[in-house]
């Protein structure tokens, strides 16, 4: 019923906003880790890496996104519901 209702729903400026944030937060992750992977390549004659540095380096920052996108996703959701709660009491 509800999946009915919402495929006949028309495009309004809601979903195109709503297209518009997802698709900037998926650019800045995939940006960040891009990035990543550039910056190692350019860095790694100059500070003479070794193989197993730079897949520490390059890990470490896919652990860092996950971390990130598990644990403080979830902390921030807990943060924000205890912000808006204690607002809608006031």
């Amino acid at each position: 019923m509800v999946e009915k209702n919402l495929n006949e729903l028309k495009l309004s400026k809601h979903h195109l906003k709503a297209m518009f944030v997802s698709g900037m937060g998926f650019f800045t992750d995939a940006y960040d880790l891009f990035i990543i992977g550039v910056s190692l390549s350019l860095i790694t004659p100059i500070w003479r890496l070794t193989s197993s540095e730079i897949a520490i380096l390059g890990s470490s920052s896919l652990l860092a996104a996950l971390f990130g996108s598990v644990f403080l996703v979830g902390l921030l959701t807990i943060l924000a519901e205890r912000k808006f709660m204690v607002l809608r009491l006031l």
